[in-house]
């Protein structure tokens, strides 16, 4: 849990930072390019409730509970496409309206997974004073996860080279 508050500020800032290279990569589109940039900025500022809700989902999927983080989602989504709906058409925010929806959602399924690990009385629960880096336990994360996360990011990078040619 600790490593995964100390990538959400990272991955945030990284993301943030890299918005605009990564549309001029892309070769976006200018008449596109101002709202994609909206949007992506909006969205990777709240990424942290993305991270959150995912790790928080592992760990119940862990202990065999795949039924409350469905619910969990099920809920964030249908609150989504209510804010969707709120924000475009009656506050007319346009497309920072629909980023804005989704930070929103997925804050909302972070601080629910978070506040059930954190009242359950389960083996599982999660308490402030674990919160720390065990260095064994760091390692095999890294050595399970840096794998996976190297084929997510070669499969995401692929898939930019994709979007830049139809952009072309």
């Amino acid at each position: 849990m600790a490593m995964t508050f100390i990538l959400c500020v990272a991955f945030t800032a990284i993301s943030v930072a890299g918005v605009r290279p990564m549309l001029r990569f892309m070769d976006t589109p200018d008449d596109v390019f101002g709202e994609a940039t909206t949007y992506l900025t909006i969205y990777f500022a709240g990424i942290a409730g993305l991270l959150l809700y995912n790790i928080g989902s592992g760990i119940l999927h862990a202990v065999g509970d795949t039924t409350r983080p469905l619910y969990y989602l099920v809920l964030t989504s249908i609150l989504n496409i209510v804010l969707d709906l709120v924000f475009v058409l009656a506050f007319h925010m346009g497309i920072a309206g629909v980023a804005w929806a989704t930070i929103i959602a997925q804050a909302v399924s972070a601080i629910l997974i978070m506040y059930l690990l954190l009242t359950t009385q389960d083996i599982y629960r999660f308490t402030m004073k674990d919160l720390s880096l065990d260095r064994d336990i760091v390692n095999k994360v890294v050595s399970v996860g840096l794998p996976a996360a190297i084929q997510s990011v070669i499969t995401s990078f692929s898939n930019v080279f994709v979007q830049s040619y139809i952009n072309y």
